[in-house]
């Protein structure tokens, strides 16, 4: 690691902690040269990691699609749009982290569905609305009402 003051290309660990619900690495680091600390953050690079469609199209995976589409699903409060729709898709970011295991591929079914489980913690509401626009949850009449359920793609019913 190249040292942010005086950029010597030897510095030595300190310190270091991986907290158990972030996957991001946080480093202390100190210059051989100019005796200066910094830190460091370290987080897992998903610009690898293609997403498969159900069609079989593939794309590279993209943070900002996620933000967009959960601060699509928060229209009715301006308040998560703008300032909560980053955190969480780095919330449902982590959670995917599991579904890799060394894969360079996620499905798209997968991403919704971490992304709605995140959602429905946060706010019950912003979950439906992703689940709705995202083809999570079907309306099934009963007696003349409608109503809605959740189900992921393998048709399994989440309450």
């Amino acid at each position: 690691m190249i040292c942010i003051n005086c950029f010597h290309e030897k510095t030595k660990v300190t310190n270091s902690r991986s907290p158990a619900k972030k996957s991001q690495t946080w480093r202390r680091r100190h210059c051989l040269k100019c005796n200066r600390e910094f830190t460091t953050y370290e987080k897992p690079d998903f610009s690898h990691i293609d997403v498969v469609y159900a069609d079989a199209t593939r794309k590279p995976y993209s943070k900002g699609a996620i933000v967009l589409s959960i601060a699509a699903a928060a229209s009715h409060d301006p308040e998560i749009a703008k300032f909560h729709s980053y955190e969480l898709a780095s919330t449902a970011e982590n959670r995917l982290l599991g579904h890799l295991e060394g894969a360079r591929q996620l499905s798209s079914a997968v991403i919704a569905e971490e992304i709605y489980a995140t959602l429905k913690r946060f706010d019950e509401l912003t979950a439906l609305q992703y689940a709705a626009q995202h083809r999570l949850i079907t309306s099934v009449r009963r007696r003349g009402r409608p109503s809605t359920i959740a189900t992921s793609g393998d048709g399994v019913v989440h309450d």
